[in-house]
């Protein structure tokens, strides 16, 4: 979901029957209209757009949101029929995140020691990977 809104350029704002998260908190609403306070709500961090996992019941998301997830879905809708038996729940997760407290110390040439903090639920192998470069893990020859 988050490629496709970065590759059509729509991944910073708000767009009607957007799935939103509260700053500090899973709490998630659905806007039906894509205004300017929301969007200065956006701005602020205050809240982010969310993406859909896999999961057993209807998405909260409306209108075009809904049909964009559907499209996003569908070609992994064998995954999710194996994963709605394990009682995948239908939640959202947000789509970014703001690193907190970002700080580095050079340990010797080639090590940096990193420090930062993330909310809950945030894995930090998301962040490492970018500046990393972490790819796909070379092939055994």
């Amino acid at each position: 979901m988050l490629a496709r809104r970065v590759t059509e350029g729509s991944w910073t704002r708000t767009l009607p029957g957007e799935v939103l998260m509260r700053e500090g908190s899973h709490s998630v609403f659905r806007s039906n209209t894509a205004g300017p306070a929301l969007g200065r709500r956006l701005a602020r961090l205050d809240v982010y757009p969310t993406g859909p996992p896999w999961s057993a019941g209807l998405s909260p998301a409306g209108g075009a949101m809904a049909a964009l997830g559907r499209e996003v879905l569908d070609p992994w809708a064998a995954w999710g029929e194996g994963l709605a038996p394990a009682g995948l729940r239908r939640e959202r997760r947000a789509l970014w995140m703001v690193v907190r407290d970002l700080g580095w110390k050079w340990m010797d040439r080639q090590v940096r020691r990193v420090r930062f903090a993330l909310p809950a639920g945030v894995f930090a192998t998301a962040v490492l990977r970018e500046p990393v470069g972490a790819g796909d893990p070379a092939p055994a020859v």
